[in-house]
């Protein structure tokens, strides 16, 4: 997945801890995958292992993509933010299946599946991010029909049986994620759930050009 670290459009405006993500990338190949896995990925979890430590557990490599190749930015033993939004929305093997799998060692021999299809997500963020100190609290709505089919993320707290939730800043508040057959069609739609939110105005901030550049 790719995501999208700086605030604005255009990829312009303060770093955050990200703003939108998609999945599949457009660079991506099998080739770029062996290179991750067999350059990057692998030596670490072997060198864990010789020191006595073998990990077991969700190893997330942070990487960027240059002229010279792949670079590792950080890892982190946890799902990166936001990009598991969309990772996941395309996982097609049961999570909790694959999760107790790796704990019990036997995760080669579950078969995980990916769908082919394409993932896009918008994060709503405070105005104010990733500036500010002070708490506000405000709240979304969105039509019933669209409760199942939203990703809701960090800060959020969704009011059973109601069509709203309260978020509270100065944080990313939510993250909408749709997929579709096509990368752009998926861009559409996230875009199009957006639309149909009651966004509190002035107070909620999210970029317009996820998946676009």
């Amino acid at each position: 997945a790719c995501d999208y670290k700086r605030r604005d459009d255009g990829n312009k405006g303060p770093n955050t801890g990200g703003m939108g993500s998609y999945a599949w990338p457009r660079f991506w190949t099998g080739q770029l995958a062996s290179t991750a896995r067999d350059s990057i990925m692998k030596p670490v979890l072997e060198g864990l292992a010789q020191m006595g430590t073998p990990f077991r557990g969700v190893l997330y490599g942070g990487l960027m993509f240059t002229q010279d190749g792949l670079k590792v930015l950080e890892f982190n033993c946890r799902f990166g933010d936001p990009e598991t939004q969309v990772i996941l929305l395309l996982l097609e093997t049961d999570l909790l299946e694959v999760m107790m799998a790796c704990w019990e060692g036997r995760l080669a021999n579950v078969p995980v599946e990916w769908s082919q299809e394409f993932a896009v997500g918008v994060v709503l963020a405070d105005v104010r991010y990733p500036g500010g100190t002070s708490r506000l609290e405000s709240a979304i709505g969105f039509p019933e029909r669209l409760k199942e089919k939203l990703f809701w993320g960090t800060g959020t707290t969704l009011h059973k049986g109601t069509t709203g939730m309260r978020i509270h800043g100065v944080d990313r508040m939510a993250t909408v994620v749709q997929k579709a057959p096509t990368l752009e069609s998926a861009r559409q739609k996230v875009y199009g759930a957006v639309a149909e939110l009651d966004l509190p105005p002035g107070f909620l901030h999210f970029r317009t050009d996820i998946a676009a550049v």
